[in-house]
């Protein structure tokens, strides 16, 4: 039998209405200009001068992108910081998380801000669903519920991570370059994490949240727009948007477990009136 969280359970939590531990995308930004400008410093000091001044002009456009946010402009000045972070991979990673993290909540706020939420229990309530809790989703539609991915794909993730850790290590003690092969295994890591903790797909009580990927966008849609949900060998969702065109979301049903990818259609079918 499945188990209505109450808001005091551990997975009850529905950003924005709790703030996120983690640091804000702000933060991350700030964070990764302050892993980046000294590399840029060291490049501009050795062997490729020229680099490291192409390094110093991604920061400040980083920078730029930072203060644009602050002045109000955060569509905007996300982009910049994405723009800025994707010249110094793997560190430049940070900064694009970041953009990313304000990206999304420019849009959950031009979301909320489109049609009031009227059943905010529903929105902080959870039925938790995936490797957490191998009870199955077997209630209303429309109950809000947490889809996790299969758990073999974070410890994959984990695996690689420990083994270019391992690669770096061994390099580093020979005396080797261990910073690409400890960058990567880092990114790896974090991955790994990211997919255990966080549901890949959210069904709320009027609205479902579909975010495949640390990078990827979060994607907010109100059940009401779905006007046609096709299934196959890739699952897509015709949305309506408010211009009344329609886009084209698709699920990352891959990811999710048999069972879950199952519950998860079904509750969409009835959410939808497609059942």
């Amino acid at each position: 039998m499945s188990s209505l969280r109450t808001p005091t359970s551990r997975r009850q939590s529905h950003p924005p209405e709790v703030p996120d531990a983690s640091l804000s995308g702000e933060g991350l930004i700030v964070l990764s200009a302050l892993l980046n400008l000294p590399l840029s410093v060291a490049l501009l000091h050795s062997e490729l001068p020229a680099l490291g001044a192409v390094g110093v002009g991604f920061v400040g456009l980083a920078a730029l992108g930072l203060a644009l946010i602050f002045a109000g402009e955060r569509r905007a000045g996300a982009v910049l910081v994405l723009i800025g972070g994707a010249a110094f991979f793997p560190l430049g990673v940070v900064g694009m998380l970041g953009a990313r993290k304000v990206l999304d909540r420019v849009g959950v706020e031009a979301f909320r801000a489109a049609v009031p939420v009227v059943d905010e229990w529903a929105m902080s309530s959870t039925v938790v669903i995936g490797p957490r809790d191998a009870r199955r989703f077997r209630r209303h539609a429309v109950t809000p519920a947490d889809f996790y991915v299969n758990p073999f794909f974070p410890r994959l993730w984990f695996a690689l991570g420990a083994v270019f850790c391992v690669l770096g290590g061994a390099a580093l003690v020979g005396g080797g370059s261990a910073g690409p092969a400890l960058g990567v295994g880092g990114l790896l890591l974090c991955q790994g994490a990211w997919m255990a903790r966080t549901p890949v797909v959210r069904l709320h009580g009027d609205h479902l949240e579909v975010k495949a990927a640390p990078l990827a966008g979060r994607q907010l849609i109100r059940y009401r727009d779905i006007v046609e949900m096709e299934t196959g060998e890739k699952t897509v969702l015709h949305v309506r948007t408010d211009g009344g065109q329609t886009r084209i979301v698709r699920l990352p049903l891959k990811q999710l477990e048999a069972h879950d990818t199952a519950d998860l259609l079904l509750s969409l079918r009835g959410a939808t009136g497609q059942a």
